[in-house]
């Protein structure tokens, strides 16, 4: 699969995408591709997540016994604000 930034269309890298229920899971490439091996036939949710982005999931995706499922994740931007930070020094 891949993960793409909602606002600009362009690859992610660095997100981690489980097979929520299992411990599948993998992060994504320099492309924002990802490849999840060892899931048995069923349906499943996905989740994404990285730092700076909101958490994006699937539901419900279909996995067929020796087939393999493209999905795309489309996330958006964390909506975090920052607190100040105040250095001092003293010698």
């Amino acid at each position: 699969g891949t993960v793409v930034d909602a606002a600009t269309r362009k690859a992610v890298p660095d997100i981690i995408v489980s097979a929520q229920g299992t411990p599948v899971a993998g992060a994504t490439d320099s492309l924002g591709r990802f490849r999840l091996d060892g899931l048995t036939a069923g349906a499943y949710t996905f989740t994404a997540q990285g730092a700076g982005y909101a958490t994006a999931t699937l539901f419900n995706i279909a996995i067929s016994s020796g087939a393999v499922a493209e999905v795309q994740f489309e996330i958006s931007a964390a909506d975090k604000t920052l607190e100040g930070v105040t250095v001092r020094a003293s010698r």
